[in-house]
């Protein structure tokens, strides 16, 4: 990515060309033909728009703006949108009066081949706007003085030339770039792997002045006259890398370079950098390292320049004009890293404290590429899936949290949403070190067996990282039909009631139920011996049978024992209930005498059964009202006998309305002793409530 110093200065020169009310945008080849045909029908403030191609032949080649203030223009950028001049021409031709509101944009230029000036492009008396292109493999052949410029060539021509890529042209001269009588401000851009077989690979001529600035020039080589050759006029290098290039019988630069914020590093000459017999230089803010030859040499070299004695604001050793020798300690010298400077680098904020900041507000950097200094963390890995889980078992997965700057940045804050997803809070308030990382270890433990997305956020002051989480819990889930069987009242002589059942796996994984029992032997339990049921399948009918064994009310619970990870113990459970009513035998043959002052009840003995069993009558239960008898009159208990015969004392001279209720009683005799003791009166329905719930078996 290119540095970003420089982009205002991109947004005004595009802003100086005002489109008018009536500009077209006039597309090549769907309307037009060739790119030239689009140019000429254009007129001022129109687009020609070219779309994404590679365009050969004429029409495609030797183009002319015709003095329009146009924008020429890729669809989709220059590496897409190719003119392929096939060694025979060049790309543009510049050269009447063309402003910078004549606007080349997001094109390639490759394969131009000329007999004289601009391979690439030819500007002539021209300052047009060339922004984001790419000028490649083309070149100039005639070996005379008329053959220069292999990637641009200005005669009289003052361009803008941004973010633009000037590589792997060859010409006799200037290989990239030849000027004669211009002053061409190049921005942003890259000058690379030209070659030229006489003289420079960037030539001024005729007092021309050539400004660079945020601009790469590197693994360029010519045999003669510098890499930047000043036969007439000067270069103006702010803020731009010089690095690899070779020249192997002169300097690199001449002595009319004035550079500032600027890296000459690891180039290559018999003589040195920056040649100084001529002219005095004005070098300052600039790193020299690792080049071959004296750094300045001649006759003219200002006083001081390359002699340490003091130091930068930095600490580091310098000059009187605050030029270093250190290592730039780049990131690369290839690739699209190529030339950025590491963390380490004693380039960082050693440029002039005038300059304007960096983008990152602190001092100018040295170089093309600033070091962006604004605290910046990162994660690696960038998510984290722990996918299938056991549900209930933890997993543990680490990131790193890493700080590529040269400041300590602390961690604020760590949140997220969903309680599966834990991780150590004692990392809250810990440092990340500088050009370090810190481990972080997040567990992940499913409560269910579905699916888990989440989010954990990072926080450190005004930067935020996000870690996308997800995971899911792998296990099986017993899902039951019904969790109360009710049996109902069972009156001996019927049928044994029984009750259906089933169980289905809602969960992920395989589900295994083994030796459904029932806990109480009333209840008979007709199942297999074991189930295997995949995810989302369900269980035949189970059948559960009451045959109670004693009298009165039943209750327990079916046990199905499974891996199911939502049962408590490793079992689900299924409440049963159901009653074996017990109703006393009313007796038979009860008489009443109330010729005395007592009631004297008697009745014939229960001996024969019970809803047809035989039986021994444990004692008889006597009940009274006084209400006007009916079916549904409300009888009290008044005592137990152990005989055929009871008298109610008194009872006959307190009132001629008294009924009397007898029926025979099996069990215990006890809690209704302690009833009768205890003075409750008891009306029949609670008598029968407890004999039910305290029955002797």
């Amino acid at each position: 990515m290119r540095n970003q110093r420089t982009i205002c200065l991109a947004i005004l020169i595009i802003a100086a060309f005002t489109l008018t009310s009536n500009a077209v945008i006039r597309n090549v080849p769907s309307q037009y033909p060739t790119i030239q045909a689009g140019i000429n029908a254009a007129i001022n403030g129109d687009t020609v728009l070219v779309a994404d191609g590679i365009y050969t032949g004429t029409g495609n080649k030797n183009l002319d703006f015709l003095g329009k203030a146009i924008v020429v223009k890729s669809s989709g950028g220059a590496e897409n949108c190719v003119i392929d001049c096939q060694n025979s021409g060049r790309g543009f031709y510049f050269h009447l009066n063309e402003t910078n509101s004549s606007i080349l944009e997001g094109i390639k230029i490759t394969n131009g081949l000329v007999n004289d000036f601009g391979g690439g492009i030819y500007l002539n008396t021209s300052s047009p706007t060339i922004k984001d292109c790419i000028i490649k493999n083309n070149s100039t052949n005639d070996p005379g003085p008329s053959d220069a410029g292999g990637g641009i060539a200005c005669f009289n021509a003052n361009p803008y030339v941004i973010s633009t890529d000037i590589n792997e042209n060859t010409s006799p001269q200037g290989a990239a770039i030849y000027c004669s009588g211009a002053n061409p401000i190049f921005t942003n851009c890259e000058v690379k792997l030209n070659t030229t077989s006489a003289q420079s690979v960037i030539r001024m001529d005729y007092n021309s002045n050539i400004t660079f600035t945020d601009c790469v020039i590197s693994n360029n080589t010519c045999p003669a006259y510098g890499v930047i050759g000043i036969y007439s006029g000067s270069a103006l290098l702010t803020n731009c890398t010089v690095s690899y290039n070779t020249c192997t019988n002169h300097a690199i630069t001449g002595g009319t370079t004035t550079s500032k914020n600027s890296i000459f590093s690891h180039n290559t000459s018999n003589v040195g950098v920056v040649d100084c017999n001529y002219y005095a230089p004005n070098i300052s803010y600039s790193d020299f390292f690792g080049n071959t030859g004296s750094n300045f040499f001649g006759s003219l070299v200002p006083a001081g320049l390359g002699t340490i004695s003091t130091t930068n604001l930095n600490g580091d050793p310098c000059d009187q004009y605050h030029n270093i020798f250190l290592d730039p300690q780049f990131y690369s010298t290839t690739g699209d890293s190529a030339f950025y400077l590491t963390a380490n680098s004693p380039c960082i904020d050693a440029g002039d404290p005038a300059s304007p900041l960096d983008p990152d507000s602190t001092i100018a950097d040295m170089g093309a590429y600033y070091f962006d200094q604004t605290p910046v963390l990162y994660i690696i890995p960038e998510f984290l899936d722990f996918e299938l889980v056991e549900v209930g078992e933890a997993e543990f997965a680490s990131v790193y949290i890493i700080n590529p700057g040269i400041d300590n940045i602390n961690i604020d804050n760590l949140l997220n949403y969903l309680s599966v997803f834990t991780f150590d809070s004692t990392i809250i308030g810990a440092v990340v070190p500088a050009e370090d990382s810190l481990e972080l270890e997040i567990t992940f433990t499913p409560d269910s067996s579905t699916a888990y997305i989440d989010t954990l956020f990072i926080i450190s002051g005004e930067i935020i990282l996000t870690l996308p989480l997800s995971g899911g819990g792998l296990g099986a889930y017993i899902a039951l039909s019904d969790d109360t069987l009710d049996f109902g009242v069972w009156e001996p002589n019927t049928p044994y009631p029984a009750r259906n059942f089933s169980f289905s796996n809602q969960g992920n994984d395989d589900l295994l139920v083994m030796n459904i029992t029932a806990l109480n032997p009333s209840f008979l339990v007709t199942a297999s011996p074991w189930y295997i049921l995949n995810p989302g399948e369900s269980s035949n009918p189970v059948t559960v049978t009451f045959h109670p064994l004693t009298e009165g009310f039943n209750q327990g619970y079916i046990n199905l024992p499974a891996n199911a990870y939502n049962t408590a113990n490793d079992t689900a459970y299924i409440y049963i209930s159901g009653m074996w009513e017990f109703t006393p035998a009313p007796v038979q043959g009860l008489t009443i005498d109330i010729t005395g002052p007592d009631a004297v009840l008697n009745w014939l003995p229960v001996d024969t059964s019970i809803y047809g069993n035989p039986i021994e009558t444990d004692a008889y239960l006597i009940y009274y009202s006084e209400l006007p008898y009916n079916p549904d009159s409300l009888f009290f208990f008044h005592g137990l006998s152990f005989d055929t015969t009871y008298i109610h004392q008194y009872a006959a001279q307190f009132s001629e309305n008294m009924f009397y209720f007898v029926e025979a009683y099996l069990g215990e005799v006890g809690m209704l002793n302690d009833a009768i003791a205890s003075g409750q009166i008891l009306n029949r329905e609670e008598v029968c409530r407890m004999i039910r719930n305290n029955t002797k078996y």
